[in-house]
């Protein structure tokens, strides 16, 4: 019998919205395993948790250089799939500090339950840089300058 773990993940996001919201990249860093797989439409590579703490102040940069002040979660689908995993598959709202098209980012995670549940599995349906509309801008930089660039692997949107 497949237990139902909506309850327990939804408070994973919550702590995962919260540690993003706070910049606490340890924290947010620990709701991974040691390596996970991230997925996005133009590459899959398995990460280190220890490389994307080291790029989430790059990603706030990102989110920065447009007026982007943070993610929403605004829908959460859990579907459990044993007593140890869980997929969910959630959707959010880039927020920003002006009027701005609605940008929305749909994201699933397998999440798996060992000490704690933790994301095994980062899949983005989109790129982060293309739905805020960075990607020309980024690819046609002056060399000389220091610059955001969408380096493989990919790593997460929320």
């Amino acid at each position: 019998m497949t237990i139902d773990h909506t309850a327990s993940i939804q408070s994973f996001f919550r702590d995962f919205a919260s540690a993003s919201d706070n910049q606490d990249w340890p924290r947010y860093g620990d709701l991974f395993l040691e390596q996970f797989m991230n997925i996005d439409p133009t590459a899959s590579a398995p990460l280190g948790r220890e490389h994307l703490i080291a790029f989430l102040p790059r990603r706030r940069m990102i989110f920065s250089s447009v007026g982007a002040t943070g993610t929403r979660l605004v829908d959460l689908q859990v579907e459990s799939i044993d007593d140890r995993h869980a997929l969910a598959r959630t959707k959010w709202e880039v927020e920003f500090d002006h009027d701005h098209v609605p940008v929305e980012l749909d994201t699933t995670f397998l999440l798996r339950h060992e000490d704690r549940w933790r994301i095994a599995v980062y899949l983005n349906h989109g790129s982060l840089l293309e739905l805020l509309g960075l990607t020309a801008s980024l690819t046609h930089e002056p060399k000389e300058q220091t610059h955001v660039r969408d380096h493989r692997p990919p790593l997460p949107q929320a």
